[in-house]
């Protein structure tokens, strides 16, 4: 499961010009169709495309993190901030519950049954455990 938050047009995003992502430098505000654009704890709250946010999500949720496929992205930006990645892994779980909690006292969208959200905060919460007692 992957919940990201609530996102940002292009037109919010691009404050002054151009804007492009910080993390993959691939998507820019100048795009023709709405990408969306996500702000990202990561980082320091810098916006990202959601394409990045998904990414990096699967890879922290990852039980085999540092195996993962995507493991070098993850890697890369956290040399790009200065940050060790299980660093940064914490603050996406961090992320990603709080995103899960809110969506639970909020009664989010009808197609997305509380259930599968509440395993998926279970999942979560036990994963950041496991790390965070390694």
């Amino acid at each position: 499961m992957i919940i990201t938050p609530k996102e940002k047009t292009n037109e919010e995003v691009k404050i002054a010009g151009r804007y492009v992502c910080p993390t993959c430098q691939a998507q820019t505000t100048t795009s023709k169709v709405e990408i969306g654009w996500v702000s990202c704890p990561m980082i320091g709250g810098e916006n990202i495309c959601v394409g990045c946010c998904i990414d990096f999500q699967v890879v922290a949720n990852s039980e085999s993190f540092e195996n993962h496929p995507d493991f070098a992205e993850f890697l890369e930006v956290a040399n790009k901030y200065r940050k060790l990645p299980s660093k940064l892994r914490i603050i996406c779980l961090n992320h990603q519950i709080e995103l899960c909690e809110n969506f639970l006292k909020d009664k989010g969208p009808k197609y997305i049954s509380n259930k599968k959200v509440e395993e998926f905060l279970t999942y979560l919460l036990n994963l950041r455990l496991e790390i965070m007692s390694d």
